[in-house]
Order: C-alpha cells, then structure tokens, then sequence
C-alpha cells in the first residue's frame, strides 16, 4: 500500500492575547530559528502506521510555557488522547533548541506560546515523503527494507583508464595508447541514455607525420574528443553512441601568438558498450527529497570509434577497452520498511 503521509502542516501561532509589539524593548516569544523549522522539528517524529492513522485529518493544539530563558515546556496537548503519541511529542520537545524570549520593557518574562497543527490525509508523492520519511530512509540500511522499487530514472558519473590501438593508416604513425574518459549520463524510466563524454588519449609516434613544418613533431601524440551521449540500457549493460569533436597537437606551441604550431581537427562518432558490475550493497539516500539509491560498481568497456582527422593520415578506426569506477543514483518509486507496511 502506498505510502501515506502526515503531508502538510496548517500553522496558526500565538503566543499572547495581547497585540504584536516588535521593537527592541517589547516581543513576543518565538522559536529561534523561524516557524518552519520549528514545526518540522515535529514533523520528523517516526510515528508507527498505527499512530500516523489516529493523527489523519485530526488538528491538535500544543501548548508550551516558554522560560525566561528560553527554554520550552510542552505543558498541553489538545486534540489527541493517545498516551504514546503524547509521550513522542513531549520527548521531541527536549530537544527544541530555546526560543527567543517574551521580552517586555526590555527584560525578558514568561510566556506562552501555541502551536496548531492539522494532518490531513493525502497519498503522497515522492516529494511529501521526503519530509516525513527523510530521517526514516536515510537512516536505514537496504537490508532493513521489505521491498524497494527503482523508478527507472538514474544518474551516472564513470571514471575510467583506457588502452586504446589505432586500426588502418593511423596504425603505421600510432602505437597503442593509453588515456582516460569521463562519462556523465543521465537516463529516464524509458532506459534511454543522454549525457556527455571527454577521453584523452596518449600514443607514442612511431614515425614522423607527413606535415610541412620544420618543428619537432611529440614523441607521444595526444588526442582529445569530446561530445554528447545518446544510448539505452539492456538489462545489466548499456550501449551508447557518442558524437564528439576531435583535436590531436602534433607540435609544441610556443606562446599565445605561435601561429606556426600544429594542431590537428575533426571529429569522432563512437560506439561504446558498458558493463557495470555492482561493489557492495546499494545505499538508501535522499537528493532533493526524493529517495535514492547510491551504487558502487566497478565498470568494463569497449568502445570502437572512427577519428576523422584534418590529416588524411590519422584519419582511422579506433579500438579502447576500459575499466573503470561508476557511481550510480538511481530513483525509487516506493518502498516499505520490515515490519511497517504503508
């Protein structure tokens, strides 16, 4: 049953019969870090199924004696009977951080303060869970969930080392490589991938390009591409094309007006296969209020690419496998506690 909620609070605060007064000589009581605070130090008490029943479409009021100190004493509680839910809100007020204090005539005095509170009954959203259900989740291990159901909607950021080879006439110039790619992806509950890539690239010359300049040609060539991601997850892999720019430097630039420098230009479409293989357990975790869960894998990948260069010469098929670590967050539809059902 889906999750259903103590959703949204309808805040009345007084704390005098008499007017407001706000000047440096007379206040009113009122909590330190503003009314929203206040009430959501209330709101994050775990109240059981059975609890959060007896407390729907109820308004309670609560009363506290505030010191001259600013500490507060819940003193009553209207609207709810229940010895348990009574004690819960009492023992949260323990932990209340002290109140800015009545002051009158510049001195500070006892007080009162109330708050009224209304608990509508709503099935939730994912947003509404989050603030009930915030410290509930976020404190639990995967292991303490009954059920947990992924939405589908995940995002993925991979570091990975890569070798690379060069196939065709880049082969007679190229040797194998080595380099490193970044990819940060971002899928929806349709499993298609969108997101972007940067690899670097280093091989070493094996023979001198074919270029008219007299400069010293890199005994290493690197090579950048760099571009967007469009792809699908299969089951436990994933197949993405990539559509990059492409630059390789061939000589040293010796300062910001070198215009006899070589740099090479073109770009690069690609063909990448990934296959993540998960570290460890998932863990629960709350981004912008919406349960998630936070995956380690270690992550193996081919990719085949075609480099075309502004040299007819580089301008080859290209082979990389990788490996690499791949953070995943992915989003969670529902989920249920053992021993709570909702």
């Amino acid at each position: 049953m889906k999750l259903r909620l103590l959703t949204f609070l309808t805040l009345i605060t007084m704390s005098s019969i008499h007017a407001q007064i706000e000047d440096d000589n007379n206040r009113n009581a009122a909590p330190a870090g503003g009314i929203n605070q206040f009430s959501a130090h209330y709101l994050a008490i775990e109240f059981t199924k059975a609890q959060r029943e007896q407390l729907e479409g109820k308004e309670i009021e609560l009363h506290f004696l505030i010191a001259e100190d600013g500490k507060a004493v819940l003193t009553e509680t209207n609207g709810v009977t229940d010895p348990a839910i009574i004690d819960s809100l009492t023992s949260r007020t323990l932990s209340l951080d002290p109140f800015l204090p009545q002051i009158r005539d510049g001195e500070p005095v006892e007080s009162l303060y109330f708050l009224r509170m209304s608990y509508p009954s709503y099935n939730s959203t994912n947003q509404y869970q989050g603030l009930t259900y915030f410290p509930l989740f976020r404190k639990s291990k995967y292991d303490d969930f009954e059920y947990i159901i992924e939405s589908g909607r995940r995002i993925d950021v991979l570091f990975s080392a890569v070798a690379n080879n060069f196939l065709g006439s880049a082969s007679e110039y190229l040797s194998t490589g080595a380099g490193v790619k970044i990819d940060v992806n971002y899928n929806g509950a349709n499993k298609i991938i969108y997101g972007f890539n940067t690899s670097i690239y280093s091989n070493r010359r094996k023979l001198l390009l074919p270029i008219e300049s007299n400069r010293e040609q890199f005994s290493n060539i690197p090579t950048l591409v760099t571009g967007l991601v469009i792809g699908r997850w299969f089951d436990r892999f994933s197949l993405q094309a990539e559509l990059n720019l492409m630059v390789q430097n061939i000589t040293d630039r010796i300062d910001n007006n070198d215009r006899d420098w070589i740099q090479l230009n073109g770009w690069s479409p690609g063909l990448v296969i990934n296959y993540p293989i998960q570290i460890g357990k998932l863990d629960p975790e709350y981004y912008y209020l919406s349960p998630s869960l936070i995956q380690h894998n270690l992550n193996l990948h081919f990719g085949l690419r075609y480099l075309d260069s502004s040299l007819s010469e580089l301008s080859s098929l290209m082979m990389e496998i990788g490996v690499g670590y791949r953070l995943s967050v992915k989003g969670v539809d529902d989920f249920q506690l053992k021993n709570e059902t909702h």
